[in-house]
């Protein structure tokens, strides 16, 4: 899982904002592909904000139990945040299957531009569980 950091640019929207694209999901919702990519995005735009204790509401406990604490899971989002800095580009996003053995029911694919990759495209990947609940997040280097 991941957390990130930096100083959010001027586009980065402000937590209010971001809090209401995340907005809770139904139960029974079934999750659709278009609702993975809403909320993909609400938790993207979440992340982008620094906006880690509404990103903490969303994770299942178990995810929580593996960070511990906010505290936790925000040091490692502003550590990996810091070093990427601001996302300049989306370049493509798309909802995947979990491949065999993974908790997530479906995943949100982002691939993005980072002012501080070097150039080199990103991946965020937002594991979601049947009721969109964030079970795994990773922002790495698309391979």
């Amino acid at each position: 899982m991941l957390a990130c950091g930096g100083n959010p640019p001027a586009s980065t929207p402000q937590p209010v904002e971001a809090e209401a694209a995340a907005a809770q999901v139904p139960v029974n919702d079934g999750l659709s592909d278009e609702r993975v990519l809403q909320l993909g995005r609400g938790y993207a735009k979440l992340l982008h904000a620094r906006d880690y204790e509404q990103l903490w509401q969303h994770l299942t406990p178990e995810s929580k139990q593996r960070f511990g604490t906010v505290e936790r899971f925000r040091s490692e989002g502003e550590g990996v945040l810091n070093d990427l800095g601001a996302e300049t580009a989306v370049v493509r996003e798309s909802v995947e299957l979990p491949r065999a053995g993974m908790v997530a029911h479906k995943l949100y694919s982002r691939i993005g531009n980072y002012a501080g990759a070097q150039g080199a495209p990103m991946r965020l990947l937002i594991g979601l569980t049947k009721d969109g609940s964030i079970v795994a997040m990773q922002l790495r280097r698309v391979e």
